[in-house]
């Protein structure tokens, strides 16, 4: 008889091969199986379209490329220091407003005032 070491134990082969026969991942009396077929996916080096994961996969292998990973990116926002730069700036200009202030047309501006803005004035 065969024996397995298993949780820090030595236990009879066939008693583990039927325990791990019974925690089987579904009902399907079949294992998975992972298909080649794609449908219909273009490889931006080459332009062209397959059907075969395998093909796909040779084709990005054989322009010198890989491919890294199927995780989901997460979309990077605006740095907590960034977003918060210009909101002084925005409370006091919009206090000034409240107060009344309404800023000059831009051909009435002065020196200060267009260096303040930064627009290039010639």
């Amino acid at each position: 008889m065969k024996y397995v070491w298993v949780d820090n134990k030595l236990r009879p082969w066939p008693l583990v091969a039927a325990a791990r026969r019974e925690r089987a991942r579904s009902s399907l009396p079949a294992p998975m199986i992972i298909s080649d077929h794609l449908d219909g996916v273009k490889n931006p080096v080459d332009g062209k379209t397959y059907d075969s994961k395998s093909a796909y996969y040779q084709a990005v292998k054989a322009a010198g490329c890989e491919i890294v990973g199927n995780e989901a990116h997460k979309l990077m926002g605006p740095s907590r220091a960034r977003s918060n730069a210009g909101r002084e700036e925005v409370r006091e200009a919009l206090h000034k407003v409240k107060q009344g202030y309404k800023p000059a047309p831009l051909e009435q501006a002065t020196e200060a005032e267009l260096e303040v803005s930064g627009i290039d004035h010639g």
